[in-house]
């Protein structure tokens, strides 16, 4: 690739440009021979063995680029896939909202709004680069947001403008654009919410397609599918015939000034299908960018086009202004057409720069998707040489960096795995690191933080309702042995391949209690385990439930095996007198913290635990029903109690192997009050088995390889075979609590037995010596034999040897008297 760009970059008008962007390749090309040579030096050569450093080609510009940083090196999709796909996404958001906020108490731009015979935009500056919109209708006085990342900024602009917000339009789901939906939207009651619903945009309410209008007053705004940042990504366009006034762009991170997003969920052809729609618009369009990036991406386009004299005049005008620290949108399309190297991919000089020329089909949408696929992946590295951050520094990328590296957050962990990516690379996982180790997990008994003033306090604690409560009790003991058995799934990404493997078993279980007690009752025990980027992951559950599905005792394991800093996370239930108990451990590296919330017991009515939920859906795959309005109780990703809803989506026969079979399609969806919401889809054959898993959000499923025996309600399960697995001590939690949490007690305890009994010692020793003297093949047989006659039910054996003698392992037969 740099080879490619290097030559092409030689000819015509494009020899002058091409000099710097040699450099640019070149400098991470001999940075990165340099670090290939060291790492040889050191595993291979001796302290006093030096090697001189190879000569750049003669031909070739060498431009230095700042120490640390390693441009070469591509943002990998892991960083992208755990903060799209886990909790970290929106820890990190929260994390990026605070640190915003206490850095720029008015903002990180002071913005001027528009107005247009009654229409008013306001930019709204938030976190450390971004821009959130109100358009308002000043005669109605309602008002719309655009990406309300942080809600406590808007509002503080809908309270200052005095308005009525009635609509929140979300371009995609990262959180810095959608991370204000759940406040704004209940605390302004009326407040609907608008996106894609291919992108899992939190607290959606009214989804929209291309060209689907949403109307405001005198409001009218357009909604265009531009895929390629995300799936869902979408962008909207504000009619100016109305107020008779120019139209309006907000184009979130598809486009910006003299620049265009990241593809993290699309290909070159997706993303300049998508900026040809933008450059559809007309010229006098009004361009509203998502961010702040003006200065930066007018420079690289200096890079690539260094005699563009409208890019020379805007980049002079943006610096006057971002030196006062004054906002650089709008712009208009008209403009963006001048200088913006990402849409210029059809002209002439860029083709004699960068691209080999039109394709066999001409100037066409393949030879410039890849022409913008250069353009993106030489803006990366424009910015890695320009940034002097220290590679191994382990700082967390800032809201700018993020964008343009690692792409925002986005939602949706999933409870068993998470899934999908690419490798993950030092950088990545040294960035990831360092932000788990500034950003501690939500405590499970306790708020986080947030100097945003919350109504959650003041709303009451939430309850399950009559529905809900009348399906438990309708469980009858009798069903719910039917669905004692045990199953299998692959975890498989997006591609078909596969990431894992989930396991999941119901049986009676013997349960005893702390008075010794012993009681048969539902015994679950599910388990995943599999790699996201070549990184150890898994989880496991262990419970005992009561007939009502009620948690008597519940165990739960998530961990992440980092090389630098391994994450791990235990929860137990432990049903009490009148409460329910919950400990929940998270450990960080060497760092534990530990933390215990006591439940009420009539707060818990309706309650659906992890384990609960597994056994509920097959009783509803059972009953091939759904209660209607039923509202149960589940704990969210922060350990709060929410409301858990299912939703039958009907059936659908897909393809499993080389059958077709028919499943009952049941969603759940928690609504976390703090935390994040989650919805998972869950296909089920008739008798129960769960035939698919899929995560709403997440590329990556589960499901089963070969379609199981169905079971009709006369069969009697048979007793299961159990396949021997490896046995790996730390990860299940069973042999953890009986054993190595009383590891030295148990020490102890065997030590005090055999000084009290040492005979014991004695006839182990005695009989291993025996056994290595003799050395028999059959070692079961002999130790039967040698420890018989110490048994006290057991005939003596005879003293001389008899070459018919009775197996030692089953009772000897009284002799017969001859007749």
């Amino acid at each position: 690739m740099a080879a490619v760009v290097a030559a092409t970059a030689l000819k015509g008008r494009g020899a002058r440009n091409a000099r710097v962007l040699r450099g640019i390749l070149s400098g991470a090309a001999a940075n990165k021979a340099s670090q290939n040579r060291s790492r040889a030096l050191q595993s291979h050569s001796s302290p006093e063995c030096k090697e001189e450093p190879e000569p750049l080609s003669p031909e070739l510009e060498y431009i230095p680029r700042k120490r640390g940083k390693n441009p070469m090196k591509a943002v990998g999709l892991a960083w992208y896939s755990l903060y799209t796909r886990t909790w970290l996404g929106y820890l990190f958001y929260r994390q990026q909202l605070r640190r915003a906020r206490n850095r720029y108490p008015k903002g990180h731009s002071r913005t001027q709004p528009r107005l247009f015979n009654g229409v008013k935009v306001l930019p709204i500056p938030v976190l450390a680069d971004n821009y959130s919109y109100l358009i308002i209708d000043t005669q109605a006085r309602l008002a719309v947001a655009v990406d309300p990342s942080d809600p406590q900024a808007v509002q503080a602009s809908i309270e200052k403008e005095g308005v009525n917000l009635v609509a929140i339009l979300c371009t995609h789901k990262h959180w810095d654009h959608s991370g204000g939906n759940r406040d704004l939207s209940r605390r302004h009651q009326d407040c609907r919410v608008y996106g894609s619903p291919q992108d899992s945009i939190p607290y959606l309410t009214h989804p929209l397609c291309h060209q689907d209008v949403v109307s405001v007053g005198r409001l009218q705004i357009r909604a265009l599918a531009t895929p390629g940042h995300t799936q869902g990504h979408l962008v909207y366009l504000l009619d100016g015939e109305p107020y008779e006034g120019p139209s309006c762009l907000f184009s979130g991170d598809l486009l910006f000034l003299s620049g265009c997003g990241r593809t993290f969920e699309g290909t070159a052809e997706t993303m300049l299908s998508s900026l040809d729609t933008v450059l559809g618009l007309g010229d006098d369009t009004l361009l509203w960018p998502g961010h702040e990036y003006a200065e930066e991406n007018l420079g690289f386009a200096g890079v690539v086009e260094p005699e563009n004299l409208a890019r020379e005049r805007k980049m002079q005008w943006v610096q006057r202004q971002r030196m006062e620290r004054k906002s650089t949108c709008p712009s208009t399309l008209g403009e963006e057409r001048s200088y913006n190297p990402f849409l210029r991919t059809h002209c002439p000089v860029l083709q004699e720069a960068l691209g080999p020329g039109p394709g066999p089909t001409g100037d066409d949408g393949c030879s410039r998707a890849q022409l913008l696929e250069r353009l993106r992946q030489l803006k990366d590295l424009h910015k890695s040489n320009e940034d002097a951050e220290p590679l191994l520094s382990l700082q967390p990328l800032n809201s700018g960096q993020q964008e343009s590296r690692t792409g925002t957050l986005a939602q949706a962990p999933d409870p068993i795995l998470a899934q999908g990516g690419t490798r993950v690379g030092l950088k990545e996982e040294a960035v990831v690191l360092t932000f788990l180790k500034k950003v501690s997990p939500p405590s499970i008994g306790s708020k986080a933080k947030d100097p945003q003033p919350s109504t959650q306090e003041n709303l009451p604690p939430p309850e399950a309702n009559a529905e809900a409560i009348h399906f438990l009790n309708s469980l009858r003991q009798e069903e719910l042995m039917l669905l004692f058995f045990s199953e299998t799934l692959v975890m498989v990404s997006d591609t078909g391949e596969p990431q894992g493997e989930l396991t999941i078993e119901v049986q009676r279980g013997q349960y005893k209690d702390q008075f010794g007690v012993i009681t048969y009752v539902p015994f679950v025990h599910a388990s995943s385990r599999g790699f996201v980027d070549k990184t150890l992951c898994g989880s496991s559950l262990l419970a005992y439930l009561s007939w009502k599905l009620e948690v008597v005792k519940q165990q739960s394991q998530e961990f992440i095996k980092f090389h630098i800093l391994p994450m791990e996370q235990k929860t137990s239930l432990l049903k009490q007198d009148d409460q329910l108990a919950m400990t929940r451990m998270v450990k960080e590296g060497e760092e534990v913290k530990t933390e215990v919330t006591f439940f009420p017991r009539p707060s818990t009515e309706g309650f659906v635990s992890q384990a609960a939920n597994l056994v509920l859906l097959r009783v509803m795959a059972w009953r091939h029903m759904v209660p209607s309005n039923a509202r149960f109780l589940a704990l969210d990703t922060e350990g709060k109690l929410c409301y858990s809803t299912y939703q039958a989506l009907g059936s659908q026969t897909i393809q499993v192997g080389h059958q077709q079979v028919e499943v009952f399609i049941v969603e759940q969806t928690v609504h976390s009050e703090q935390g994040i919401p989650t919805s998972c889809q869950f296909y089920l054959l008739p008798d129960g088995h769960l035939a698919k898993r899929i995560q709403v959000g997440s590329p990556g499923c589960c499901m089963i390889t070969k379609v199981p025996v169905l079971r009709e309600e006369d069969d009697i399960e048979p007793r299961p075979v159990f396949k021997k697995k490896p046995l790996v001590w730390e990860e299940d939690l069973e042999l953890y609590s009986r054993f190595l949490d009383r590891k030295e007690e148990l020490r102890l305890s065997h030590k005090s037995y055999l000084r009290q009994h040492p005979e014991a010692q004695a006839l182990i020793s005695d009989f291993l010596l025996f056994l290595l003297l003799r050395q028999p093949v059959d070692v079961v047989t002999f130790a039967a034999e040698y420890f018989g006659p110490f048994a006290k039910r057991r005939p003596p054996t005879p003293a001389l040897r008899s070459s018919n003698r009775p197996s030692p392992f089953r009772e000897l037969e009284p002799e017969r008297s001859e007749a």
